[in-house]
């Protein structure tokens, strides 16, 4: 769930810094590809386009970053199993250490595993859950769920009507969060994609003396390869710090403004024309409204699937 953002400080998150560092990365194949073409644009001049397409790149590719990170979609079944194996141990750890912290009164360390038990998302009985293989993965599955949870609202869904119902300081205020947030995680991938091109320009360079113009040697090169992805990593994990917070600022934002969604018209619009008055009460009216909205769909009391509503 991405905010509309405008050209401000923020985007040196989201544009700037991720920008520079694909830049550097790149720079020795983007010069051997000018050279290839006889270009002959100073350095002063190319570098910082590379840095605006790069960083604009990123911003493009930010829901599949965000769907690789998550473990959403591009993972092997068998990795995806092992890391989810992972995770649940990770949750069967702390509900664990809660238990026993809350048998011995230890009321810092309940508090401690507490925090990290709502990390993950909840199924519809409340309890914890591991829907994904990754920390971030269930971190934000945890937040985009709690509007469903709460208010039986999509959080996906309903998110941007609650964007345009809030005002400009609490939208800048989640959007400066976001983007803190969103350049940890594309640093971290760039850091990630570093060990391979690193390697790579090695491998060239034992190769061929001019594919070195402007690289340090092979065992700088390898070197950097090697480190590249632990300091990736690393930086990955300090990133759900700022996504944690991020999540924290959401779950407030939809309790401060969900009574600024309005569903009145097109629910009873929906009541009378289903002649079933179900979606009045107050505990069904904003599922029966996401669901015509989003899926041009019903269910009736009792039923388990949605029906097409037709002739509306």
């Amino acid at each position: 769930m991405k905010l509309p953002f405008e050209f401000a400080p923020k985007l040196i998150f989201r544009l700037a810094i991720p920008g520079v560092l694909l830049s550097v990365l790149l720079w020795p194949f983007l010069s051997a590809l000018m050279r290839a073409f006889g270009l002959t644009v100073p350095a002063t001049i190319a570098f910082p386009i590379a840095v605006v397409l790069f960083g604009w790149s990123m911003l493009l590719l930010d829901m599949p970053i965000y769907m690789l990170a998550e473990g959403r979609r591009f993972w092997p079944a068998w990795i995806r199993r092992w890391f989810v194996a992972a995770e649940q141990r990770r949750l069967a750890k702390h509900l664990t250490g809660r238990t026993h912290a809350e048998a011995r009164g230890d009321r810092r360390a309940f508090a401690e595993h507490d925090v990290e038990i709502r990390t993950f998302p909840c199924d519809r009985d409340g309890l914890p859950v591991v829907l994904l293989p990754t920390r971030l993965g269930n971190l934000l599955t945890s937040f985009e769920t709690y509007p469903d949870q709460k208010y039986g609202l999509d959080g996906v869904f309903t998110w941007y009507r609650l964007w345009l119902a809030a005002d400009k300081e609490s939208r800048a205020e989640l959007d400066d969060q976001q983007a803190i947030a969103d350049s940890g995680l594309y640093v971290s991938i760039g850091l990630f994609a570093a060990g391979p091109i690193c390697l790579l320009y090695a491998m060239a360079g034992s190769l061929s003396d001019a594919a070195m113009r402007s690289l340090p040697g092979p065992k700088v090169l390898l070197a950097a390869a090697a480190i590249a992805p632990p300091i990736g990593y690393v930086l990955y994990r300090l990133s759900l710090f700022a996504q944690q917070q991020y999540g924290e600022l959401f779950r407030a934002f939809f309790d401060q403004y969900v009574g600024r969604l309005d569903f009145e018209k097109v629910v009873n619009e929906l009541a009378a024309f289903m002649g079933d008055p179900a979606p009045l009460r107050s505990t069904d009216r904003n599922r029966a409204a996401v669901r015509f909205l989003k899926w041009h769909r019903y269910r009736r009391p009792g039923a388990k699937v949605n029906d097409l509503v037709m002739g509306w």
